[in-house]
């Protein structure tokens, strides 16, 4: 290849690099060493909100059945250290834990919490598990969920018992 300049095609006015110039911009990631470059953007989605700035919700670690308010201890998720507690609808509730409304990091230390919670639960109680992850606002918008899969989840809740 010529060492002069090459127009590109269908970008008027754009010259083409050679490749060789290209690939000396930036370095390959086996050349960049142990520093990974997150965007500020990123950094941001992936980080709890301050206290000034953090929105209550509820984490959900799935479903009971139970017709009264239950405890479970204070192994809440994100090492909160939050009380697991149940938000009853009828017979049927949610086993919950206060938290911010954020996207939590799947990372091993809260992927054990929350199984941690739901192995717990299991020692008595038949539980439909949620996804890992659920978050709600309210105690009264898991109720309203509760309330509209009420007969889907009395379903479940048989067969697995």
């Amino acid at each position: 290849m010529s060492s002069k300049a090459k127009k590109a095609p269908n970008k008027p006015g754009k010259t083409a690099q050679p490749i060789e110039e290209r690939s000396r911009k930036a370095p390959r990631a086996s050349e960049a060493g142990d520093h990974v470059i997150v965007p500020e953007r990123l950094q941001r989605e992936r980080t709890a909100p301050k206290a000034a700035e953090s929105v209550e919700g509820r984490y959900v670690y799935g479903i009971i059945e139970n017709r009264e308010n239950a405890g479970f201890g204070k192994t809440g998720i994100g090492g909160s250290n939050e009380t697991v507690y149940t938000v009853p609808h009828g017979d049927i509730a949610a086993v919950v834990s206060k938290t911010t409304v954020f996207i939590f990091d799947p990372t091993r230390e809260n992927a054990l919490a929350h199984e941690h919670v739901i192995e717990n639960v299991m020692k008595t109680h038949t539980i439909i598990p949620m996804s890992f992850g659920t978050v709600f606002r309210t105690d009264d918008d898991i109720r309203e969920v509760l309330r509209s899969i009420y007969p889907s989840l009395k379903d479940v809740l048989k067969q697995m018992s």
